[in-house]
């Protein structure tokens, strides 16, 4: 092979990789028109772009079609896929060690173009993985070299941590500039960083800029850098919120929900771990709220629920942190003492009884009543569940010696509540007891009857504690609904009764005081003489008292229109035969005021 031919073999195979196409193309157009005295070249990128020399003004687009009546070489180029195509023009015809060389250089083209493709592929996924990492949702990517200086830091990072890329990026995480724990999470890094191909993951609590405590999952992976520096990349997930649900589980799991106490289920739980563990528990506690059931009944779940969170504070403020004070049935509490001796398990028990007697004292809207029992260990091998039961039992008998005195107190504590809601009918109890003792009087009552008749006036009523507000002070007209529900105040009030020794007696009357002569009145729609004649004549005094009474949105009515009104229902709503009596008695202590009136101003 001729010298010649041998150098610029040379020279087309030493061709350097190039960044573009369009270098390429430069130095490929320098090159042949050189060597090969070319008059004109294209270089067609396949699908991409089109390079063109010698051709003046005119512009050649992809697929274009060349012809010439000169010697051309044309070639495609790319033997896996099409790289696209190379045309050169010359004036002379070609010679056959320039088409060989062409040939060579043609190959050495392919390599130039497949590293150009690759090399912007390798960009391209580099771009794109940058942007996916800038706007990942949930991972705060940061990259840092050895030295701990940060060299990448995405969006979520900077909600995260509350550091901007401008404050972080080519600074070191140092304590002054992002804080004691961040700083120390890097330096555990850098201290002992993760092998090539392996991964460091922890969990731990970082604080923000703010202070605010982030719990995250770190990973960390090693990145080879471009000058052969070592760097990592960490990517962060805030898993605060998974936190805080799973403390929330696990709260919900151990502790009643409404008290906070801790529930059944935690209770037997340490009860088994104390057994274990031969911690020794020298007494159990067990309390018991009285009349829950009766004030759910009648007052509503919320203002049970009010009576439970008040007695789970009292048992919570006296107790140890060491004490295992549980919820363990619906109105039941229960109290391990897993320290202390037998002194202070009869102390403790003393102790809630003096501060339900301080909170009745300092709270009588809603006083609580509590029966308590405790058992205190016997034998060193007596099991905890066995005090438990035997503290359970002694509470059960303490109940039952109290029954009557918890019953009595809760329906006077219902009473109370009554009245100081009912302030539309201020003294209607009193006068109510007053009318209808003159009737019972006229009608020859014993003393025994005229008092269970005073018990009727007075807590005949008492069922609306169970009635909503909205409901019982609506101004206007009551809905069908919103009477069946008032309606229901009876039932209620023969529960409350039958709950209480007092006034068992009255509770029938209580059930049946809204009862019509004729048989339209409600709950059951007795007739006539079927109703009770207490019913009969509290439905009169009741009826009168509330006509001549003033109420917010009226005046009462005059004596003689509101004894007109109980003639008109005569027979209807009210027993006949006892309207004239209710009548004679209203005038009689009518015409006696009169007489002590005028007395007064004559002796005046």
């Amino acid at each position: 092979m001729p010298n010649f031919e041998l150098a610029v073999l040379y020279e087309l195979s030493s061709q350097e990789l190039f960044a573009s196409n369009a270098a390429l193309f430069g130095a490929l157009k320098a090159k042949v028109s050189r060597i090969f005295a070319a008059r004109r070249v294209v270089l067609e990128i396949s699908g991409h772009e089109i390079f063109h020399w010698g051709f003046g003004q005119q512009r050649l687009s992809l697929g274009h079609s060349l012809s010439s009546s000169h010697a051309v070489y044309e070639k495609v180029l790319g033997q896996e896929q099409e790289l696209g195509r190379f045309w050169l023009e010359k004036t002379e015809p070609f010679k056959d060690f320039e088409l060989r060389l062409l040939d060579i250089y043609c190959r050495q083209l392919e390599r130039g173009l497949y590293a150009i493709k690759a090399n912007q592929e390798l960009v391209s996924a580099n771009t794109r993985f940058r942007e996916m990492i800038e706007h990942a949702p949930m991972l705060a990517i940061h990259g840092f070299d050895s030295d701990g200086r940060i060299l990448y830091w995405n969006r979520t990072a900077e909600k995260l941590y509350g550091f901007s890329k401008e404050e972080v990026l080519g600074y070191k995480v140092t304590a002054e500039r992002m804080g004691y724990a961040l700083h120390r999470q890097f330096q555990q890094v850098l201290r002992n960083p993760p092998a090539a191909g392996e991964e460091q993951a922890w969990e731990g609590v970082v604080p923000n800029r703010l202070g605010q405590q982030k719990t995250v999952l770190s990973f960390v992976l090693p990145v080879g850098g471009l000058q052969q520096t070592n760097e990592y990349l960490r990517m962060d997930v805030d898993i605060s919120q998974n936190k805080r649900m799973e403390q929330e589980l696990t709260f919900t799991s151990s502790h009643d929900q409404l008290t906070g106490l801790f529930n059944r289920n935690c209770f037997e739980q340490e009860m088994i771990r104390l057994e274990k563990t031969g911690i020794r528990c020298e007494g159990v506690i067990v309390c018991d709220l009285d009349g829950l059931k009766l004030v759910n009944d009648t007052m509503g779940h919320q203002t049970g629920d009010n009576l439970l969170i008040a007695a789970a504070n009292i048992l919570q403020r006296l107790f140890r942190s060491s004490d295992i004070v549980a919820r363990v049935g619906g109105d039941e509490f229960a109290i391990l003492l897993p320290a202390g001796g037998r002194a202070d398990v009869v102390a403790a028990a003393m102790r809630i009884k003096e501060k339900v007697a301080y909170h009745n004292r300092t709270s009588p809207d809603l006083p609580l009543s509590l029966s308590v029992g405790f058992a205190l260990r016997e034998k060193p091998d007596q099991r905890i569940s066995d005090l438990f039961t035997e503290a359970d039992n002694n509470m059960s008998r303490e109940k039952l010696h109290r029954s009557q005195s918890n019953r009595s107190s809760v329906v006077q504590t219902l009473a109370k509540a009554l009245e100081a809601r009912d302030f539309i009918t201020e003294g209607h109890a009193d006068r109510l007891e007053s009318r209808v003792i003159d009737v019972a009087r006229e009608l020859g009552f014993s003393e025994h009857r005229l008092s269970d008749l005073r018990l009727l006036a007075k807590f005949h009523d008492i069922g609306k504690v169970g009635i909503k507000d909205q409901i019982l002070f609506k101004p206007a007209k009551l809905s069908a609904e919103e009477m069946a529900e008032m309606r229901q105040h009876c039932a209620i009030g023969y529960r409350i009764a039958q709950a209480s020794p007092d006034l068992v007696p009255i509770a029938d009357w209580i059930y049946k005081h809204h009862e019509w002569w004729d048989g339209s009145g409600y709950p059951l729609g007795l007739a006539g003489e079927s109703i009770p004649l207490e019913c009969r004549i509290l439905a009169i005094a009741d009826a009168f008292d509330a006509m001549v009474s003033d109420r917010p949105y009226r005046k009462g009515l005059p004596q003689k229109h509101a004894v007109e009104e109980l003639y008109r229902c005569a027979g209807s709503q009210f027993d006949p035969e006892l309207v004239p009596v209710f009548v004679q008695t209203v005038e009689t202590n009518h015409q006696a005021k009169v007489l002590f009136f005028d007395g007064f101003k004559k002796a005046d």
